[in-house]
């Protein structure tokens, strides 16, 4: 995985990130959407 871009919005954050591997269609760019509660993470949605 490698970083390419991280926004953070009050408790939300959003990692763009390229992931590559042995899988059809690597390298691929996906989106995690991560919700922070007391500085851990609440919730995470992984979106391509």
């Amino acid at each position: 995985m490698k970083p390419l871009q991280y926004d953070e919005s009050g408790s939300d954050g959003v990692l763009t990130a390229e992931v590559s591997g042995t899988f059809p269609g690597s390298p691929i760019v996906l989106k995690f959407h991560l919700v922070f509660k007391d500085e851990l993470i609440d919730s995470l949605i992984v979106t391509g």
